[in-house]
């Protein structure tokens, strides 16, 4: 049984939140499609909130553990990770990720 596209959104919060711990709530903002000629997948756009008063140094090491975290996706990769900061200093940021469809995964036996 193959993974839709919300079921990948899902998983990328529930192991983001694992990885944030209880300081922050991560909620999926956005889901879009995504394409080129030769993958297919889809751009995630992940809120990133401090729950608590968060030192600058703990919501880096957040993101450093992001940039490194091999993600568990059944069928499917992360493919790029950027880390967008708002004006606001509270610890807050928005994640835009890009998961592939795993071709060698996800291919079928003829």
């Amino acid at each position: 049984m193959r993974k839709s596209a919300q079921d990948i959104g899902s998983l990328l919060v529930e192991q983001v939140q694992l990885l944030a711990g209880p300081g922050y709530a991560v909620t999926l903002t956005r889901e879009r499609r995504w394409a080129s000629i030769t993958f297919s997948g889809t751009r995630h756009r992940l809120a990133v909130q401090a729950t608590t008063p968060t030192p600058a140094d703990m919501s880096a090491a957040l993101e450093n553990k992001l940039a490194t975290h091999e993600f568990d996706l059944s069928g499917h990769f992360v493919a790029d990770l950027l880390v967008q900061h708002d004006d606001a200093d509270d610890g807050s940021f928005t994640l835009e990720i890009l998961t592939i469809v795993d071709p060698v995964e996800n291919r079928t036996c003829d």
